[in-house]
């Protein structure tokens, strides 16, 4: 039986969508799966991640398989100007309930916990509406968790430290 895994690790967010205000909802995309899932769980929180550099990288993979579901990389070529140019994808579900043994139900869903993580205010809560959206390249610290093992295994982002913060430029391309 495996055992859930708790990870932190340094890096870059691209495409930081971690808000209840920007998270990911059914329609944004089309393809069909994507949008049933984004419908039956009220949406999901993403991010790319960057790791800063091997050793951060090091402590990903060490809990984390290299393949995902189907055989597919989870480590993908990305931005080079982020870390080691290589992201992952993490992500948590707006609603994402589960049953227990005992019949009970948890939901492990909600938006992940986003804090400052520089000197002057470590710990404090990130606000959406004071400090804004994550930007490209923002340095930052996540917390994701791992559950199961090889191809079947899990990720889910729990929590978001603003090292550097980068603020987010709205692009043509943008969907808000």
């Amino acid at each position: 039986m495996s055992q859930t895994k708790f990870v932190n690790v340094t890096g870059y967010a691209e495409y930081a969508k971690v808000f209840p205000e920007n998270r990911d909802m059914p329609g944004m995309t089309d393809h069909p799966g994507v949008n049933k899932m984004l419908k039956q769980h009220d949406g999901q929180y993403s991010m790319n991640f960057y790791p800063e550099n091997d050793a951060e990288l090091s402590k990903m993979f060490g809990p984390l398989s290299e393949k995902m579901y189907g055989g597919g990389d989870r480590l993908k070529e990305g931005n080079s100007e982020f870390g080691l140019g290589k992201f992952i994808s993490l992500k948590r579900k707006h609603k994402d309930i589960k049953q227990k043994a005992d019949g009970e139900e948890v939901d492990f869903g909600g938006p992940p916990e986003v804090v400052h993580w520089d000197e002057d205010s470590k710990g404090k809560k990130w606000s959406y509406e004071n400090d804004g959206l994550i930007g490209n390249g923002s340095k930052v610290i996540v917390k994701f968790t791992v559950y199961g093992e090889g191809e079947t295994q899990s990720v889910r982002l729990e929590k978001v430290g603003i090292i550097d913060h980068v603020p987010f430029e709205m692009t043509e391309g943008d969907r808000f």
